[in-house]
């Protein structure tokens, strides 16, 4: 119980002091009310800023997210200079090493100062020496060539040296020998002698037999010289009657010195044809040699005739090849089937000079000795006015030098090809003209109307030759060559076997042809050769250029008027006539030329026969450039076989 007021009282006690201090709170805040309310005024007026403030607020806060990704930004950068610290830790060694390198640079650079000053000496130095150098380079240039004039001495003393050693031995064992001849000529002597007395006996013996028959020698001598003086008194005797005989208009027992050449060649004469299709007429020559069983291709038919066509610039056709291939035969049946007379001239190797061709006036018996071809040209005689002759004027002839190579052909003939080509520039109507053309035949002296006759080979003359490939025979001249037109005959793919006669299917003709219509046939008129044509020429003679072996105007017509006179008729006949000219012209001058030498001649060419779409003449023309002979890279032209189409 007594306990119990104890904590009343100190319940009470503690009440009273709960109380006291509400008060003293309650006085201590009444000037914190007063301030509230002045704090309440001043949150109005801080709300009315604050409206006023809100906007900067929001941008406030704009800034701070700004801020905060700057915050982060500068984190990432905080990060990766932490890592660039940490590269610095790790390249603090190499860092020391740098300064080590650049301290030994240093050093380096203070060497390099020391070497280069040291350089600076050794120039001087190498200067002096260098001058040292040539004096010492003189002294042994001196030297050495007066050591090579030594050794040269000491070879020369060697060489005599050695010629003495040779001579000796030589000497000694002729030495040898001689002591043996010696010993066994002193043995003959003996014999020899014994053998002189029974000789000198019988010279004594034959030399009276001598005297006797030097004697009957004289006496024989002196007949036979006034046997030769009464014959010589005879001889001119004979000629001095036959001068009188002739001034008298009296005949000697020769009659005409001229009769031989006035004795026609071609007997029968036949009318002139009045055909003048050119197309038929080479139809009709393929047709007749397939009748007799000789097969030659139409490309090479055309070639044969237009080089034929051209002979007023190409005056002479050349057909080369191996025996056998109807070289003789072609000629000759193309005459027959165009209506054209033949001649044919077997040439002989002694042929050295024109009159082989044409004869020549003997003076012994006061005749001229006549040929074949002479007695032809005058009857084929167009413009000359002669006792006798002119009768075939107007027709044609083929002249064929069969195996022409069997002789020089600059010898016989050269000089008579040049008169050929003279004739297109010359007026044959002008005797002045004409007379640079003609051939004059001597005719011997006495007689003024016998001194000579002259024939002019007109256009109705044509000239062919053939060549076998053989040992026998002559190569063509360059300028043979470049009057000519070149056709080769190489082995046939399939061999005839079969026996045909020479008559057999021989194509019957109307009549000759004419050399009005041949004219008309080679006249090209206005014609002129196309860009192409014009550009591959004078490609062709850039090639020769190249090649040391370049042609002229002479050959550039040439090779003009055959393309112009080729078959009209045949597709793409400017390309096939100017691979013939390739084939016929260009390539034969291209002949053992070192192929190696002359490779951009020969490229060339190969682009222009590219262009020509000739795939054999490519092929021959590759063959020839690829052939070796004796080890040397040299052009090896063996033609092109067009035997069969």
């Amino acid at each position: 119980m007594t306990n119990i007021p104890f904590t009343l009282l100190l319940l009470l006690w503690l009440v009273v002091s709960c109380l006291s201090v509400v008060l003293l709170v309650v006085i201590a805040r009444l000037p914190k009310f007063r301030e509230f309310k002045d704090l309440e005024g001043k949150c109005a007026e801080l709300d009315q800023r604050h409206s006023i403030l809100e906007p900067q607020v929001r941008e406030s806060a704009q800034l701070a997210a700004q801020l905060e990704q700057n915050r982060a930004s500068a984190e990432i950068l905080r990060t990766q200079v932490e890592k660039l610290e940490l590269e610095k830790l790790q390249l603090e060694p190499l860092g020391r090493k740098v300064a080590e390198l650049e301290s030994k640079l240093s050093q380096k650079h203070d060497d390099l100062n020391e070497a280069v000053a040291k350089e600076r000496n050794l120039r001087e130095e190498i200067i002096r020496l260098e001058g040292a150098k040539k004096a010492e380079e003189e002294d042994v240039k001196n030297r050495r060539q007066n050591l090579k004039k030594l050794n040269k001495d000491a070879e020369e003393l060697y060489q005599k040296h050695e010629r003495i050693r040779h001579d000796v031995s030589v000497a000694r064992k002729d030495l040898e020998d001689m002591q043996i001849k010696s010993d066994s000529i002193a043995e003959k002597v003996i014999y020899a002698e014994s053998m002189l007395k029974e000789l000198k006996e019988e010279y004594d013996n034959r030399r009276v037999i001598l005297d006797e028959i030097t004697e009957k020698y004289s006496q024989l001598k002196g007949e036979c010289q006034a046997l030769e003086k009464e014959a010589f008194a005879w001889i001119e005797q004979i000629k001095a009657l036959k001068a009188d005989h002739r001034n008298a208009g009296g005949v000697d027992d020769a009659e005409d010195p001229m009769g031989d050449l006035w004795t026609p060649y071609f007997k029968e004469t036949r009318s002139l044809s009045n055909e003048v299709n050119e197309e038929a007429r080479m139809n009709q020559l393929s047709d007749s040699l397939k009748d007799r069983g000789l097969v030659f291709a139409n490309r090479t038919l055309n070639a044969f005739h237009t080089a034929l066509k051209v002979a007023d610039i190409s005056p002479l056709t050349v057909l080369s090849g191996i025996s056998g291939t109807g070289k003789s035969l072609l000629p000759r049946a193309y005459a027959e089937t165009m209506g054209i007379h033949f001649l044919g001239l077997a040439v002989q190797p002694r042929w050295d000079s024109p009159q082989d061709m044409f004869g020549f006036y003997n003076y012994m018996e006061q005749k001229y000795k006549s040929t074949e071809l002479a007695r032809a040209m005058v009857q084929f005689e167009y413009y000359n006015t002669l006792a006798h002759g002119g009768d075939l004027k107007d027709q044609m002839l083929l002249v064929l030098l069969d195996e022409m190579n069997l002789a020089r052909v600059e010898y016989y003939f050269s000089e008579f090809l040049s008169k050929l080509e003279v004739r297109r520039d010359i007026d044959p109507l002008k005797i002045t003209d004409r007379q640079k053309v003609e051939i004059a035949l001597e005719m011997g002296h006495g007689n003024n109307d016998l001194d000579e006759v002259r024939l002019y080979p007109d256009r109705n003359i044509l000239f062919v030759g053939t060549m076998n490939e053989d040992e026998s025979t002559q190569n063509l001249s360059d300028k043979v060559l470049d009057r000519s037109c070149v056709l080769r005959f190489g082995k046939p793919k399939t061999l005839q076997t079969k026996q045909v006669s020479q008559s057999s299917g021989a194509t019957a003709i109307n009549g000759m042809l004419s050399r009005e219509t041949w004219m008309k046939w080679t006249n090209i008129g206005t014609q002129i050769l196309s860009k192409d044509v014009v550009d591959t020429i004078e490609a062709l003679n850039q090639v020769l250029d190249l090649a040391g072996k370049p042609f002229a105007h002479r050959v550039g017509k040439a090779i003009g008027n055959y393309v112009l006179n080729y078959p009209g008729w045949i597709s793409g006949h400017e390309k096939i006539a100017l691979a013939d000219q390739v084939e016929q012209r260009i390539l034969p001058k291209l002949r053992g030329l070192d192929v190696n030498e002359h490779h951009d001649a020969f490229a060339k060419l190969s682009s222009i026969l590219a262009d020509l779409d000739d795939p054999t003449l490519a092929i021959a023309f590759e063959n020839g450039r690829k052939s070796n002979s004796r080890g040397m890279s040299s052009f090896i032209w063996r033609g092109v076989d067009r035997c069969e189409d």
